[in-house]
């Protein structure tokens, strides 16, 4: 028997709506967005689009009225004001951190991961690889980023491209990669690295805005406003 799928957005249904910033903050502040450790792509997108929300909520980036409305393409059809977006999703990183805890998993009882996703074995020496450069850590933070960024950009990726008055991605930062304080320094090589691949490439399916966020923070806006916003649960 089939199980019915729980709306997105809990009591609100798969589309939460709001008049002004205060009634979204209040909407969106009990929702739980809690991520399991067998959470499925539903949790993560949850987790991703609540904090989202309530980083441009609170720093007066919206205009209301104002709605979240889940969908499969594009992830999630957002009106603000009189401007329709389409809003996509994604993970940095994913696949690196799953495939090291696979390897962890296979190993022996006592194994542990350090660094990045270095597998040490029971009885071997647990100490970490020496650590990163600066330069290693934003570099590679950029290269895991914009994989991402472009896994996205492909033209079956972008379905319905044309429909919406903008095409935004929000990138959730699972790369693990230290990036802290030099992460507008970084920002600035990715769009700078961005920019010059859909060059390359003649990318006319472009997203006008990217942003991308961690635990901590949201970097908003990747191309132009380059913001480092608070993110709060």
């Amino acid at each position: 028997m089939n199980r019915q799928k729980a709306p997105f957005f809990a009591t609100y249904g798969n589309c939460i709506k709001a008049n002004d910033s205060r009634e979204l903050l209040a909407r969106l502040s009990v929702l739980d967005i809690d991520v399991p450790e067998t959470g499925r792509s539903e949790h993560n997108e949850r987790y991703s689009v609540v904090l989202y929300l309530k980083a441009l909520a609170t720093t007066d980036r919206l205009d209301y009225p104002f709605s979240a409305e889940k969908g499969e393409g594009p992830d999630f059809t957002l009106i603000s004001g009189e401007q329709t977006i389409a809003l996509e999703h994604s993970q940095a990183g994913a696949e690196v951190t799953q495939e090291a805890q696979t390897r962890l998993g296979r190993a022996a009882v006592g194994s542990v991961i350090l660094g990045e996703n270095t597998l040490v074995g029971v009885g071997e020496r647990a100490e970490r690889p020496p650590p990163w450069t600066r330069r290693e850590r934003l570099g590679r933070w950029c290269e895991l980023i914009l994989e991402c960024i472009q896994a996205k950009t492909r033209p079956e990726r972008l379905q319905g491209y044309g429909t919406f008055d903008a095409y935004h991605l929000l990138v959730y930062d699972n790369t693990g990669v230290p990036v802290e304080p030099g992460i507008l320094e970084a920002a600035g090589d990715l769009a700078s690295k961005l920019s010059e691949w859909e060059d390359a490439n003649d990318v006319r399916r472009r997203f006008s805005r990217i942003s991308v966020l961690s635990d901590q923070r949201l970097l908003f806006d990747l191309r132009e406003e380059r913001a480092v916003l608070g993110v709060a649960a």
